[in-house]
């Protein structure tokens, strides 16, 4: 079991702001399994370039999957994003489209999404990597001029 300071929203929201201040990220895609996950992301702000999606509303459990004698191998969310995301190439699959199909998919609980569209209309792979398939991208140097890179 976890063990340590619990995580609350607010430090939660504060590191994200924080470490995009710092530059750590220029955008972020967040995804949290949790019973009343909902309640960590909300108050996103839609203007930051974060985005989070969440297993449940923040009144609501989220449930194991993939259960055998008594043990859970997996959480019911993060099975369906995770499977969805093998099923894909994630550089023509956007935030949006695996928000849509992962909310199908989950019955137990009320999928849902904060924060910025500018992040859900990016492609999965920016954020989770490309299922091993190397795609030719442009990508901006640091001298804000463009050159071709393999993801």
């Amino acid at each position: 079991m976890p063990s340590g300071p619990v995580l609350t929203r607010s430090d939660l929201l504060s590191y994200i702001s924080r470490a995009r201040s710092l530059g750590k990220f220029y955008k972020l895609s967040i995804y949290v399994e949790a019973c009343e996950s909902g309640s960590m992301l909300a108050g996103l702000e839609s203007d930051n370039f974060v985005n989070g999606l969440t297993a449940s509303s923040a009144t609501e459990d989220s449930y194991a999957c993939n259960c055998a004698k008594g043990i859970c191998y997996a959480d019911l969310f993060s099975y369906k994003w995770m499977t969805n995301s093998e099923q894909h190439n994630l550089m023509k699959f956007t935030v949006q489209n695996q928000y849509t199909d992962v909310k199908k998919e989950v019955h137990s609980s009320t999928v849902q999404v904060f924060g910025s569209t500018a992040v859900t209309d990016e492609l999965v792979g920016y954020f989770q990597g490309t299922n091993g398939a190397k795609k030719d991208v442009m990508v901006a140097n640091s001298a804000n001029s463009s050159e071709v890179g393999a993801l």
